[in-house]
Formats: C-alpha cells, sequence, structure tokens
C-alpha cells in the first residue's frame, strides 16, 4: 500500500536532515506516526495506521528517522530508537 504523502524535508543544525511524509485532511487534529526499526513511512502500519487516522479527519505526520527514508542521510550518524533529540525536533 503505497500512499501520496507530501515529502517535506526537515534540514537540521548538525547539517543532516529528517523526511517528513504529511497526509492532510479537513479536521485540525494531528497524530505523529514514528515508524519501528528498519521501518519507514512507507511500512505497512503506518500506512494502515494514516489512512485510517485520515478517514477520521486527522492530519498525519509519519517521519522517517535518518537514513530510513530511501536515500542515505550527509553524516555517518544513523538512529537511534532510544534516542530522542530528533523526535523533539519534530514536534517544535
Amino acid at each position: 500500500m503505497r500512499l501520496q504523502y507530501k515529502r517535506e524535508r526537515l534540514e537540521l543544525a548538525d547539517g543532516d536532515f529528517l523526511d517528513l511524509d504529511w497526509l492532510h485532511a479537513p479536521g485540525s487534529d494531528l497524530a505523529i506516526l514514528s515508524h519501528g526499526l528498519e521501518g519507514s513511512s512507507q511500512d505497512v502500519t503506518i500506512c494502515g495506521m494514516a489512512q485510517a487516522l485520515q478517514r477520521k479527519g486527522w492530519n498525519v505526520l509519519a517521519w522517517n528517522y535518518r537514513g530510513c527514508s530511501g536515500e542515505l542521510n550527509r553524516l555517518p550518524r544513523l538512529y537511534h530508537s532510544g534516542e530522542t533529540t530528533d523526535l523533539a525536533l519534530v514536534i517544535e
């Protein structure tokens, strides 16, 4: 299942980036979805949740951890599931 996300690239202060995939709906509520290890915003579980939320009128942001969006990141740093700095930047 491939969703037609609108992609936004978030440039980070350390010179790297995060790719954010959006599904817009008429409502004002926003759900931020984080994929599992070795996953992406295209995972079947993320897509299923995103579609269900959008049908209920929620806007959805499915963000990709570093190196998980289909494009290699610029820095040798990869994601770490217990490190929440990148998520905090997405929320800001």
